[in-house]
């Protein structure tokens, strides 16, 4: 029976290392698409009160 849990435990880990990267990789990602649409929006913003 110890076998099979620790057989078990290396592919959760895995899994786990794999979820958590996944995670921080979309925090940043959103982070910097927000920052992207408000740069952009300020540039909108310029453009449109030049004209």
């Amino acid at each position: 029976m110890a076998a099979g849990v620790a057989q078990a435990t290396l592919p959760t880990m895995a899994g786990m290392v794999l979820a958590v990267s996944g995670l921080l990789f979309y925090g940043r990602l959103k982070r910097y698409s927000q920052q992207q649409w408000q740069r952009l929006n300020i540039l909108s913003n310029n453009w449109r009160s030049r004209c």
